[in-house]
């Protein structure tokens, strides 16, 4: 593989690393970076491979070698050995296997112009993973002088040396140990910024200058004409310039606007090579560490196009290591992809960034949504974003629409209370607006007890719905926020509901009102079938939170012929949401539905007074979530408000909605493996519409069609 800069582009091509490169069309010294991941060794001589592999690189080049350097392994050569690669460095003493240590790696290096290992992977695990990443660099007398310049042999000539300041002890000292260790160097002395020569004549061509005034005197303490007329003299005739600054961006902010003042006049002034060092105290600077620093600002600069190497703008010296200020440490984007592989916590404002309620056998966590909404989505009329107060810790089942987390906010922007239909329980969701529900005259009841209510009707309606005039409807162990909602909704249908338990006398304020059948949790099989009613024509399972899971076996085994419904709580609620596809048509009918539930709860909460909160509502603040272990039951609310930062876990970079389903992706010359691979990915994280194409494409196999439709996928291949 080949990267081709001046021209955007990657190539790929064949190389065989055993012969010449050079007579395979691959042009010497012109690479920046070598990467070989486990086929190095897979050569008859590596001494010639490597030699193979420098002849690439320009000097400084850089390689990356991954290796299996651990010998102790006995697997690697049972599954590869009837390779003939396995075998290919028997002639050079590789006899077992074809792998050398590490210290055998570092001579074939240094043997073949390179640095030796410069830097490795540690790794306590080598004897489960005998593998290792190392990397080296191509040398040669300019690298080396790079390296190490102080200890490099004299040039013919120098330019001249010119070092501003040196008014106070500490660039006094450091005036003296430049002096010491460049006796050879013609040096200009100009103890401050203000004496400086107004004449470039005063200065042989293109000079480079140290300047150590800004510790003396700051440039922008103070600034007039004279500091602006030195500044300028400075820039207009030096080839290079090395800037000194102490603790610039915390504790001199002067410094910190010199340094700002050199970026920009890195633009204007080509020609000159300016480096800024900052160090946290000067006490600490060693002067060979500086001066190393402006020798190879002069020998960098002038072999930048057949040599690898960076001439860093900026330097910054803290502790005695030396740090690159433009390699800022990305804490996010490190967090988004390593949650992927554990938990990372970071504190967030579940009113400022969504935040989502996962709810899995392990417990409940929360995890922060960063990417909202998904890539590609932008703001319409059809959606509206509601910041979330109340939310149910469930998902019940609203007809055929499927399973929904009713939850109960504001829209953004406005202090208009809603209901909504949710397919995450999030503190900000971005829902279709049709399924957004105003609700009338909020002000006359708790919202709890309104999502609640409008929560009862909507199981009422669907426990009903398959049941006909005149017939019975079972219930065991009923939730008790929706039993007044449900034998209601039963009387006004002609539907004979009872309710089964075995906790005795009900609680509920409407004990009176519904049909109770009492239980004994050890029931005989025979007092069961006396218990249900002949007539039955539906059974509703409740008791899997009650407590009463093996009575419900043996009360299903003896429900009459006449029950042909027959259903478990997970069929009215369950922990994750789940959309269920439907016509439009009938969402539309389903969304009208809703509408009417949420007008008439509304209306009943502000019109009756006496209607006492749910008996087994439980209120659940969301930093509760976190820092203990919370159970949910069938009326567990979230109260989503905080006045804190909660602790939630980093979403992963890849995980959730990432693409959006309302428009179409182009895959561009990817109609292959990799496309095919591609697209199944986009599909499984919000895509739909995907269209690949190359020049010649294949036609995908059928059975692969089918299975990306079944993730809800639309796949078309085109040539192009």
């Amino acid at each position: 593989m080949e990267f081709s800069d001046h021209e955007n582009r990657m190539e790929f091509r064949q190389l065989d690393i055993r012969r010449s490169p050079e007579e395979q069309g691959f042009r010497p010294q012109s690479y920046d970076l070598v990467v070989a991941s486990n086929v190095l060794h897979a050569t008859p001589r590596l001494e010639e491979t490597m030699a193979n592999v420098r002849s690439l690189l320009k000097p400084g080049g850089h390689v990356v070698i991954l290796e299996i350097t651990y010998r102790e392994q006995t697997r690697n050569g049972f599954i590869f050995g009837l390779f003939p690669d396995w075998w290919a460095g028997v002639d050079e003493g590789r006899v077992l296997e074809p792998f050398v240590s590490l210290d055998r790696w570092d001579e074939i290096l240094r043997r073949t112009g390179f640095s030796g290992i410069d830097s490795r992977t540690l790794d306590r695990d080598s004897k489960l993973f005998p593998t290792s990443v190392f990397s080296t660099h191509a040398v040669d007398a300019r690298t080396l002088r790079l390296s190490e310049p102080l200890s490099a042999p004299l040039r013919d000539s120098y330019p001249q040396l010119v070092v501003v300041g040196g008014d106070c002890p500490g660039t006094s000292r450091i005036l003296d140990g430049v002096r010491k260790a460049l006796p050879h160097r013609r040096l200009i002395s100009v103890r401050r910024l203000t004496d400086m020569p107004m004449h470039e004549s005063a200065f042989e061509a293109k000079p480079t200058f140290l300047v150590l005034s800004e510790l003396d005197d700051e440039l922008f303490s103070g600034f007039d004409e004279h500091k602006l007329e030195a500044v300028k003299t400075v820039f207009s005739c030096a080839g290079h310039i090395l800037w000194l600054t102490e603790n610039a961006w915390v504790d001199h902010p002067r410094q910190a606007m010199t340094i700002g003042m050199l970026r920009s006049a890195r633009l204007e002034y080509v020609d000159a090579h300016i480096q800024v060092l900052d160090v946290d105290a000067i006490e600490n600077l060693d002067i060979k560490f500086l001066l190393e620093q402006l020798l190879r600002l002069e020998e960098a600069s002038g072999a930048q196009n057949d040599i690898t190497w960076t001439e860093e703008p900026e330097v910054y010296l803290s502790r005695k290591r030396a740090w690159v200020p433009r390699l800022k440490r990305d804490a996010p984007r490190n967090n988004r992809m390593n949650s992927g592989r554990r938990a990372i916590l970071a504190d967030i404002d579940p009113g400022k960034v969504p935040v989502t309620l996962h709810t899995t056998d392990m417990g409940a966590y929360l995890e922060s949504t960063e990417t909202f909404p998904p890539l590609g989505a932008s703001p319409n009329a059809s959606r509206s974003t509601v910041l979330v107060r109340y939310a149910l810790a469930k998902a019940i089942r609203v007809g055929n629409l499927g399973y929904f987390y009713l939850i109960q906010g504001i829209v953004a922007g406005t202090d208009r209370p809603v209901v909504a239909l949710s397919e995450t329980n999030t503190s900000i969701v971005h829902v279709p607006a049709r399924r957004v529900f105003a609700l009338p005259d909020a002000r006359g009841f708790e919202m709890t007890r309104a999502l609640l209510a409008v929560a009862a009707s909507l199981l009422a309606q669907v426990i009903l719905s398959s049941t006909v005039s005149g017939a019975s409807v079972l219930v065991l162990e009923p939730p008790r926020f929706c039993i007044e909602a449900l034998a209601r909704a039963a009387k006004s249908q002609n539907v004979r509901t009872y309710f089964a338990t075995v906790h005795g006398q009900s609680s509920s304020p409407d004990a009176g009102a519904v049909s109770w059948i009492r239980l004994h949790p050890q029931e005989t099989d025979s007092g069961l079938k006396c218990a249900v009613p002949a007539d039955l024509s539906a059974f509703y399972d409740f008791s899997t939170y009650q407590g009463a899971a093996g009575l419900s076996r043996r009360l299903t085994s003896s429900l009459p012929p006449s029950c042909f419904t027959c259903r478990s709580v997970r069929d009215l609620i369950q922990d994750v949401a789940a959309p269920i596809s439907c016509e439009e048509r009938h969402e539309a009918e389903h969304i009208l539905l809703v509408e009417q539930v949420v007008m008439a709860a509304a209306k009943d909460l502000t019109t009756t007074t006496t209607i006492p909160p749910p008996i087994d509502a439980s209120v659940v603040p969301v930093s509760q979530i976190t820092t203990s272990q919370v159970t949910f039951g069938l009326s567990t609310v979230i109260d989503w408000k905080v006045d804190s930062l909660v602790p939630a876990r980093v979403r992963a970079i890849d995980a959730g909605k990432l693409f959006v389903d309302d428009k179409t992706y182009l895959l561009a010359g990817l109609a292959g493996d990799l496309g095919r691979s591609l697209a199944r990915w986009m599909i499984t994280r919000g895509a739909r519409h995907i269209v690949m194409c190359s020049r010649h494409p294949q036609a995908p196999d059928p059975r692969w069609i089918k299975h990306v439709e079944k993730l809800g996928g639309d796949i078309t291949v085109l040539p192009m």
